[in-house]
């Protein structure tokens, strides 16, 4: 039997808007599936079960908190969740794939792509929400305001790293020393990697308005 700690947990971490927006996402990519005998966006399954994983983490990081974990304990959750939490938005840049295909119209693939990138933003950013709120009560106000653009940041390296060197989270365990190069590369030549740092600024500001809209909508559905 669930707990009434983690029932509380998971409604303060909008459980049930996320299953809401990423069933959506996977309906109307099974509608599509079922309308044209084509499965070419199934990738996008793998990339919104991917964009879960952040907040599973981030759940998890809360619970643990609400259990009074020692902070050290919660370290490398907060390193995994972080290590993952690019997955989230990066479902933004699958757009990249929308072009005119005969096995489907156009409009309907804007519509689907729209609803995945929108599951994965609601996911990168209450995600965000729980661990900030995690550090805000362990460390103070002033750390969490510096933790929520630091952690957008990351993310938007991260997405960079993701679409345009094509690194994926798995390649830290699998190739550890070609991962620590390509990051490093745009700190060690700035000046060489320009679209490396407006990749990654473009995508935390956006990620950092979402996690801001995000939480201002919730509030005003729960008045």
């Amino acid at each position: 039997m669930v707990s009434s700690t983690f029932k509380q947990i998971l409604l303060r971490s909008q459980a049930t808007q996320m299953v809401l927006s990423s069933s959506l996402a996977v309906l109307l990519l099974g509608a599509r599936f079922l309308w044209t005998g084509h499965t070419e966006y199934r990738f996008l399954v793998w990339n919104l079960f991917l964009a879960w994983v952040p907040y599973v983490i981030a759940v998890a990081i809360r619970w643990r908190h609400a259990r009074e974990a020692r902070t050290l304990s919660l370290v490398p959750l907060f390193v995994l969740w972080l290590g993952f939490l690019p997955n989230a938005p990066y479902l933004v840049t699958d757009f990249v794939h929308l072009r005119y295909r005969a096995s489907g119209p156009v409009w309907f693939d804007v519509v689907m792509l729209a609803s995945f990138a929108w599951a994965g933003m609601g996911l990168g950013a209450a995600s965000l929400r729980a661990c900030s709120h995690v550090v805000r009560v362990r460390h103070g106000s002033l750390v969490a305001t510096i933790f929520i653009p630091l952690a957008a940041l990351a993310t938007g390296f991260g997405v960079y790293l993701g679409r345009f060197v094509r690194l994926n989270t798995w390649d830290v365990a699998t190739r550890p020393f070609t991962v620590l190069a390509q990051v490093l590369s745009p700190f060690l030549h700035p000046f060489g990697y320009a679209r490396a740092w407006t990749v990654t600024l473009v995508f935390a500001v956006f990620f950092v308005v979402a996690y801001l809209a995000s939480g201002r909508t919730r509030r005003a559905y729960l008045m």
